[in-house]
């Protein structure tokens, strides 16, 4: 309120403000409708609105699949429970489940892109695969990896540096980020690597550069293998297929798009996604068998990604167009969390009409409408004892 107003204005102006806002989010429209509304009294003009949401859209929702109103229950939590205790089900991580460790993506590319003049405005600027493929043409890709290394760390820091030792901040920026995970879960934030852990499935596949999944894989009982995609078809290292078969006792994580451990394994520019996608579809790249099969073969579940994402509409086409596409349908459940904080399209009922397109009307599958601890939260309820998430935090 800009100054003084008159309890009768706010009682007509408040009920429709928040009626308004309740029906789409639309902070804006809201407030335009009741403003509207009391047009005629003489202190119409004390509400006002200041804002930072580019598109006026609160993430107004409810954690649950596809609709805004839940009203309906989810009817095929049997049918991906039967996966998962089938070992038949294979997580795919997205960036979604970095970022509450390293902070937004979309302000790491923005970052960078004022650090390094993009010359480009608008939503560009927050498009990390674009401003890295600028930096790596201005100066050079290693350059690039580089500067993403240093904002990676910056933005951990910014997280959970005061909750660092200085040893610690001076290792390597994969350790630092294991080590401001292990922090975040000291503290008793929940953890999605370690309810992806607690399905004790025998393979992960991560589009993130870190080392997350395979911390939380550590166990007395448990050993996990870490294995990188090898960024070029012609690699003298790459084989066929894996040299052993994962079991839940020693399960693997594969790096689709590489790891810091290994900066060059990195797929960061955009010139790396178009590589990736023609290697992959025309059989050339040298990701095993093994992964190529539970990519097909199982029931898939995409976590913290967007639809928009680079990382997510290279893999997803990378699956489409690749050897085995047509098993997927064998398949009753494949599940897509997408994220309504980090989605700009706040449109489940679009988001599935678009995938629905690109899979295939004979492919099943569902929207989950938020995050990826949203969605394991809701699992735990459905799983057998054996394979729920116990937290050490009350």
């Amino acid at each position: 309120m800009q100054g003084n107003i008159s309890m009768e204005t706010v009682s007509k102006f408040m009920p429709i403000f928040f009626t308004e806002l309740e029906r789409d989010g639309q902070i804006d429209r809201a407030m335009a409708a009741a403003r509207g509304a009391i047009r005629e009294r003489e202190d119409w003009w004390v509400p006002a609105l200041f804002m930072s949401l580019k598109r006026g859209r609160l993430s107004w929702y409810s954690p649950g699949f596809e609709s805004k109103d839940q009203q309906a229950e989810f009817q095929r939590w049997k049918s991906l429970v039967g996966a998962i205790t089938s070992r038949n089900c294979t997580p795919i991580l997205g960036s979604g489940l970095l970022e509450p460790v390293v902070g937004s993506f979309r302000d790491l590319a923005r970052k960078l892109a004022d650090e390094q003049k993009y010359p480009m405005a608008g939503p560009s600027r927050e498009d990390l695969p674009l401003v890295a493929q600028f930096i790596a043409f201005d100066q050079s890709k290693s350059f690039a990896r580089s500067e993403f290394e240093s904002a990676l760390l910056a933005g951990t820091l910014q997280q959970s540096g005061r909750d660092l030792t200085d040893a610690v901040k001076a290792g390597p920026v994969m350790d630092v980020i294991s080590a401001a995970a292990a922090v975040r879960r000291a503290q008793g934030f929940d953890d999605a690597h370690e309810m992806l852990a607690a399905l004790q499935l025998p393979v992960y596949v991560s589009t993130n550069p870190d080392n997350l999944m395979a911390d939380a894989l550590v166990s007395p009982t448990r050993k996990p293998r870490v294995e990188l995609c090898p960024r070029h078809a012609f690699d003298e290292d790459a084989t066929g297929d894996l040299d052993y078969t994962p079991t839940p006792a020693e399960p693997l994580v594969f790096h689709l798009f590489g790891q810091l451990s290994d900066p060059t394994s990195v797929v960061l520019t955009q010139d790396d996604y178009f590589q990736f996608l023609i290697d992959y579809t025309n059989n050339k790249s040298s990701v095993p068998r093994t992964v190529r099969r539970r990519l097909t073969k199982a029931a898939l579940l995409f976590l913290g990604f967007e639809i928009s994402d680079w990382d997510f509409r290279v893999l997803f086409r990378s699956i489409m167009t690749g050897e085995g596409r047509e098993q997927l349908k064998e398949f009753s459940h494949v599940a897509v969390q997408i994220d309504p904080e980090r989605d700009g399209s706040l449109d489940p009922a679009r988001a599935k009409a678009f995938l629905q397109r690109s899979f295939g009307t004979d492919v099943p599958f569902d929207i989950f409408w938020g995050s990826a601890e949203d969605f394991l939260k809701q699992l735990q309820e459905h799983l057998p004892p054996e394979l729920q998430w116990k937290s050490d935090h009350v």
